[in-house]
């Protein structure tokens, strides 16, 4: 049976973990041809270390792979990345930087643009007090107006949201990390060509996103996008929605410890299902994983 809401099991979180690293999810969003079609090859890795990581990056380009999305968590003395990639269908160019200081990080996004390539997905972490990036680029070969913004403010995101309602474009990648003591948000947006409605919810409860969930599910809405950050409010929960226009199945869970994860996309993958994003986060109960599916038959 298609699971066609965000199921989730209730956890009480109590405490707040020492250093909680940046977990975002992401999705390129249009052309919906290249990037949502209704059956498209696909793969998806998890927890692999840089190394690891790097390999299976070069092999998936040289098999004709395209990356839609990508997650770190620290992890020890290191980090560990996951991917989702499905089939490249019109052969563009892509590519993935991670472990990047400022400095490489200010210096590949402008290799990107230079290459005719815009952000699809950005995270950050810290390990060992040294801040990281990672970042996603894809060829712009529709020459898309995008805009991405790092290390806002609450009321710059908000304004940033609105902003981009009013602007046309719409949001395929969103973030809240700690930073300076406080928290920080980042977020991708690209030109809505579609006029898609979309919307993003964040910083919800369990509970709440629950209920917002069902209701947006409801409302022929599908989530393109979420993720999970401890806070010292508790596990908070944030979305991007987006009008599901063709009505096809978009099955979501979260929650889930690793072996949930294992058996939960291997029933969905079963039921002719493709992952479109995953991420892992640390809860105080450990660590856990989210992912979101699309149906590919």
């Amino acid at each position: 049976m298609m699971i066609r809401k965000l199921m989730v099991v209730a956890l009480a979180v109590a405490g707040v973990l020492a250093a909680v690293p940046s977990v975002a999810s992401a999705h390129p969003g249009p052309p919906s041809d290249v990037f949502d079609p209704d059956s498209v090859g696909w793969a998806s890795i998890r927890n692999y270390g840089p190394a690891a990581f790097n390999a299976a990056v070069n092999n998936y380009q040289d098999t004709d792979f395209i990356a839609v999305d990508m997650d770190a968590d620290t992890s020890g003395a290191s980090y560990v990345l996951s991917g989702v990639f499905q089939r490249n269908l019109d052969n563009r160019n892509w590519d993935i930087g991670h472990g990047l200081t400022e400095v490489q990080y200010v210096d590949f996004r402008a290799d990107c643009i230079a290459d005719g390539m815009r952000m699809a997905d950005y995270e950050t972490f810290v390990l060992a007090g040294t801040r990281y990036h990672n970042l996603l680029c894809v060829e712009n070969v529709e020459g898309y107006a995008w805009v991405n913004m790092r290390n806002m403010s609450e009321a710059d995101w908000l304004a940033f949201r609105a902003g981009q309602h009013a602007a046309g474009r719409i949001i395929v990648d969103f973030d809240h990390y700690p930073f300076g003591g406080g928290t920080a948000y980042s977020a991708i947006s690209v030109r809505n060509a579609e006029n898609l409605s979309w919307e993003v919810e964040y910083n919800l409860s369990l509970a709440t996103f629950q209920d917002v969930v069902e209701e947006y599910y409801d409302n022929d809405f599908r989530l393109l996008l979420a993720e999970s950050t401890t806070t010292a409010a508790g596990q908070r929960f944030s979305g991007v929605f987006v009008r599901n226009v063709n009505g096809r199945g978009a099955p979501a869970q979260g929650e889930l410890t690793s072996a949930g994860f294992s058996d939960v996309w291997g029933d969905l993958a079963e039921a002719g299902n493709r992952l479109i994003t995953q991420e892992r986060y640390e809860t105080a109960a450990g660590t856990r994983y989210l992912g979101v599916w699309r149906q590919n038959d």
